[in-house]
């Protein structure tokens, strides 16, 4: 009888260490699951915090130059500027790039002048990923100063 109750504590001791295993291996596969979800929102965060960083840069320029195009082409020398849109190419640093090594780009687009509420232009900034999915957009716009005559 002896023999026999040492081969089923053997038995049980066996079967301890695979659930044992089994248990860690099931906590493993969730915590893995959490760290690399953790790092696509990391990801995910700074391309969106790098987007916005682009777009409100290009905002102030625009605002700052009299609602003027000119600017943006003077800061992005490799844009290419149309008459009502411009595409700018970065790389996955968000630097210039050239148009076969981009991997996002920002398009910046006038807005026209009869669907304003106001006196004055507008631009439409955005900026996609290499998949053309849309980041961040952002409209920016530049007021004309009405003049005012004074009468005495």
């Amino acid at each position: 009888m002896k023999p026999l109750r040492k081969h089923q504590m053997a038995n049980a001791f066996l079967l301890e260490i695979l659930l044992d295993i089994l248990l860690f291996a099931i906590l493993l596969i969730v915590i893995l699951n959490l760290f690399i979800k953790a790092h696509r929102l990391t990801n995910q965060t700074e391309q969106l915090h790098q987007a916005v960083s682009i777009c409100a840069d290009i905002a102030d320029m625009y605002q700052s130059s009299d609602g003027q195009m000119d600017a943006i082409q003077e800061h992005y020398p490799n844009c290419n500027l149309s008459d009502a849109q411009s595409i700018i190419y970065l790389s996955d640093d968000f630097t210039e790039a050239s148009r076969d090594e981009h991997k996002y780009k920002v398009v910046v687009s006038q807005v026209d002048a009869s669907a304003l509420a106001f006196s004055g232009s507008a631009i439409e900034i955005e900026c996609f990923d290499a998949d053309n999915h849309s980041i961040y957009k952002l409209r920016a716009c530049h007021y004309n100063a009405k003049e005012v005559a004074y009468v005495f």
